[in-house]
Order: C-alpha cells, then structure tokens, then sequence
C-alpha cells in the first residue's frame, strides 16, 4: 500500500501513519482545512461495513467520530472522520484510578447498550453491513446457526498439542459447544460491534471520559450480549477487576432492554477465548507475545468452567 501516493491524492496535508498492516492504514492529516482521521482500506466489504454503521450510527447520534468523506482512489477505499483529541482506551487506562477505571468501563457498557439498542429492527433489516455469505435475509437470519459455525470454524483451527490435551483443552472446547447449542432464541437481535476493545474506545486525557467506538469493519447482528464478553478477558482480569467487570455491566443495563443471562454471557466468554486461541494457531510465526495469549485463553476457559 503505497500511503504516500494515495495521501497526496485526496490532498492530505502535515500527515501522519499510526498503523499500517495489510490491508489497512490509518492515517491523522490535514483534510479540507480540518483535522481528520483517514481509515485506507485494501478490501471493499470491509471499507462499505464501516462507512455504512458510521452513517447509522452517526444519524442516531450515538459516540462515533463524525464522517466528512468516503471515496475510492484506484484500487483502495478510504474513510475520513474528523479527528477527537484522545487515546485508545488501551494506552490511557493503567493510569486510571480505580474509581476512574469504574467510571470509564460504566460509560462503555452504557454506550455500547446505547448503540446496539438505538438501533431499530427495521433498520437492521435494511442494511448490508451484517450480510456474510448465505446470511443476508433478515427474517430468516439464525444467531444461533451462525454463532454455532464460528465455533465450528474456530474449533478446526486449533492445532491441539500434547499439552493442551493433557490439561483437556479438547474436552473444554467441546463443552463450550454443548453451552452454544443450548442458547434457545435470542430476546433482541442487536447490532454488534465484534470487536468491542480497549483499542477500539477513545477517551479524552482531560476529562477521562469515553468519547467514541471506533473500527466497525467486523460488524454483525446478534445476541447483544456477545459483545461484552471479549472486554471482559482481553482487557480486563475476572479475578482481580470484578469492580470493573460490574461497573461495566451495569452501565450496559442502562439502555438495554433485554435480561442479562450470565450463563449466556459466561458461554460468549468462553467462545471469544476458543476463537483467541483459533487465531493464534492460523498465524504462520508466533511470538512470545501470542503464545502467552494463547496460555492466558486457555487458563481462562478452563477458570470460567471450574466455577
């Protein structure tokens, strides 16, 4: 991706790359006077999930970063929002106190509930960004049916060692599928987020209050549900964060309209963890930082069912 040609294009000015990896850069710059964010996309389905939700979300006036462009240069697709002076969460919250840190996780279960549940099922209906292959009809759209074959995805990818059987990873895996295939009909279907992580949250350093979701190119419909569970392990620790985890959980009751399952919601947590491990396992080199990913997966499954 050469970012250089594509910036001067579209005539972005005083740039600057924060990421670049395959298939995406994001870029902050100067665009028609304005300080913007510009989000280069590789892939289209990605790019149109994105700019799709920033619009649905935007017209409810829900915390995303506003949308000021969406054009394509050659064979990329780019996203320009206008920039918020912040930090992803993931950088800002080990200098939280822990009353800053319940604050801070009470505002993202309450804007993450505010999000999912300002969003009518009419809406649902009518939009493309959740379409994945044969689900694309909304009245015959099975949560249940495609949370199941993502586990069944993730469960063929992971490379069981002699280790992992001895600690019955295998069996804990298959327990996880027993729990999915007891999910009877989901109460709401909601619009998800996919990715709800400490990364994808920006904070102000001023005030330490949440001010936007970012990255929806991963968004679905489903169980709203689903999305809390991957903070809960990824960011936060169960056994040493139960302040957090609550305040979290309490913030997301505040708008939702659907009863919080913990059974349910343990069954995500584990889910997230078995597709933590999938993805570690489908990487062509690892690093000590992702096998130490995998461990932390592992142990927090095998915690979640001993309890």
């Amino acid at each position: 991706m050469d970012i250089l040609q594509i910036v001067n294009h579209i005539e972005v000015t005083n740039y600057t790359v924060l990421i670049n990896r395959h298939n995406v850069a994001v870029v902050r710059g100067t665009y028609k006077n304005g300080d913007a964010l510009i989000k280069i996309f590789g892939k289209r389905e990605a790019y149109e999930r994105e700019v799709e939700c920033n619009k649905l979300l935007t017209a409810h006036n829900l915390r995303v970063p506003p949308l000021i462009d969406a054009l394509q240069v050659d064979s990329y697709f780019i996203m320009v929002q206008k920039w918020l002076e912040s930090v992803p969460l993931d950088q800002w919250y080990p200098k939280l106190t822990l009353e800053q840190q319940v604050h801070v996780m009470n505002q993202a279960g309450a804007s993450l509930s505010q999000m999912q549940f300002s969003i009518s099922t009419i809406e649902l209906s009518q939009s493309k960004f959740w379409h994945r292959f044969e689900h694309n009809d909304f009245s015959e759209f099975s949560w249940k049916q495609y949370i199941y074959s993502q586990y069944d995805k993730w469960k063929g990818r992971i490379k069981f060692t002699e280790i992992d059987l001895q600690l019955g990873l295998d069996q804990m895996v298959n327990d996880v599928g027993i729990a999915i295939e007891g999910i009877d009909s989901v109460e709401r279907i909601t619009i998800l987020h996919c990715d709800f992580i400490f990364r994808n949250l920006l904070v102000s350093t001023e005030t330490n209050n949440l001010l936007a979701i970012i990255d929806f190119e991963n968004a679905l419909i489903g169980d709203p549900l689903y999305d809390l569970a991957k903070l809960t392990w990824v960011d936060l620790d169960p056994k040493k964060d139960q302040q957090q985890i609550q305040a979290l959980i309490q913030g997301w009751n505040k708008y939702a309209d659907t009863k919080f399952d913990h059974s349910i919601f343990n069954t995500y947590q584990a889910l997230q963890a078995i597709a933590a491990i999938s993805w570690v396992d489908k990487q062509e080199e690892l690093s000590e930082s992702n096998y130490a990913y995998r461990n932390r997966a592992i142990q927090f499954i095998s915690n979640l069912l001993v309890r």
